[in-house]
């Protein structure tokens, strides 16, 4: 007589003893080498991600960068959508001790501020054409969007870590990969 906890099964012509219980254990989760892997690759992206933000004036730089790029991209799109050639539409950035403050403002008989931003500073510089930033400097934009003069200028942000950023004559804006504006 068969136990009933036990069978023999025949497959291709081999006998096997098979558990019917046994089919309920599976191989389930994950191995100790996934779960490693996975612990490496959090640990890398931390130490990267710690690294961007470990100095208040590298991060200043960064945001300081993205902000300035933001803000001269906006005046010019304001200046393309204006399209009268007596509204001019201005670009300023005023440094304090504390922060950068990075206005858009459109011209006319009633000025209108479209946006203004402080971007805390950190510690870090700018420098407009050569010249470390004291007080305000404006950019001023015409209905092509173009800078008026029609004249390009490098702008050089400087904490511990340094970026340089392009103003053309056409009026736009970047961010320059070499250090030089052509």
């Amino acid at each position: 007589m068969r136990s009933p906890q036990r069978a023999q099964i025949v497959l291709d012509g081999m006998r096997t003893n098979h558990h019917p219980a046994s089919t309920k254990l599976r191989n389930v989760g994950f191995t100790l080498v996934e779960l490693v892997m996975v612990l490496v690759v959090i640990s890398i992206l931390a130490v990267v991600g710690m690294s961007l933000f470990a100095n208040k004036s590298d991060y200043a730089v960064y945001v300081g960068k993205q902000q300035i790029l933001s803000s001269a991209l906006l005046a010019q799109q304001v200046a393309l959508a204006t399209q009268n050639p007596l509204t001019p539409i201005s670009f300023s950035i005023s440094q304090s001790t504390d922060d950068w403050t990075l206005t858009v403002i459109k011209g006319g008989t009633t000025p209108i501020e479209v946006s203004s931003q402080q971007v805390e500073r950190s510690g870090a510089t700018l420098s407009v054409d050569g010249a470390l930033l004291s007080g305000t400097k404006s950019f001023v934009y015409d209905r092509h969007a173009s800078l008026v003069p029609r004249a390009s200028h490098v702008l050089l942000l400087s904490g511990s870590s340094t970026a340089t950023l392009c103003l053309s004559s056409s009026g736009y804006a970047y961010e320059s990969t070499n250090g030089a504006c052509p």
